[in-house]
């Protein structure tokens, strides 16, 4: 389903790619639907995995900007010169202030780590993925923002897709 139909009211887990296509001004409809969370229209859950992940990929996008990822592994490229990491000073304000949008950020508990498991063997899901699913059974949450369509193999859920991505 369209991340665009998204009705008022509801409540919705959202996965890290929509929060970086709104970041990035990929996707209007990713703004419009993180700004309809800000304001309260929509209940955005966020897992603490997810943010991690925007927190990492924020950081490599900066190094990108500064000119400082021209190896093939960036991780390892940032990990070998930590003076350039505590120069990334633009990603930690990017970072904190995605913590003042008014979301309800989630933690991750074992449980969640024990069910991934099972999520993964039953629909083949990747890690990250499969815990992300395994949260919103906990939370019973059936509604997932997300641009991952592996996701809508999982019939008990409702994935909600921005459908105005640039084609890759």
């Amino acid at each position: 389903m369209s991340l665009g139909f998204v009705q008022d009211g509801l409540e919705i887990l959202i996965d890290s790619d929509i929060l970086l296509y709104w970041l990035h001004g990929h996707s209007r409809q990713c703004r419009d639907f993180v700004e309809r969370c800000v304001l309260g229209e929509v209940r955005g859950h966020v897992s603490a995995i997810c943010m991690a992940e925007v927190f990492h990929r924020l950081m490599l996008a900066e190094a990108k900007r500064n000119g400082w990822l021209k190896r093939p592994n960036p991780t390892g490229a940032l990990r070998a010169r930590p003076e350039r990491v505590r120069a990334l000073i633009d990603s930690d304000e990017r970072c904190r202030d995605l913590l003042k949008l008014g979301l309800v950020y989630v933690d991750l508990q074992t449980l969640d780590l024990l069910q991934s498991l099972a999520v993964r063997r039953r629909y083949g899901l990747l890690t990250n993925d499969s815990i992300l699913v395994a949260i919103a059974m906990r939370l019973g949450i059936s509604r997932i923002a997300s641009a991952d369509r592996d996701l809508r193999k999982i019939q008990e859920l409702t994935v909600y897709v921005p459908d105005d991505l640039p084609s890759s």
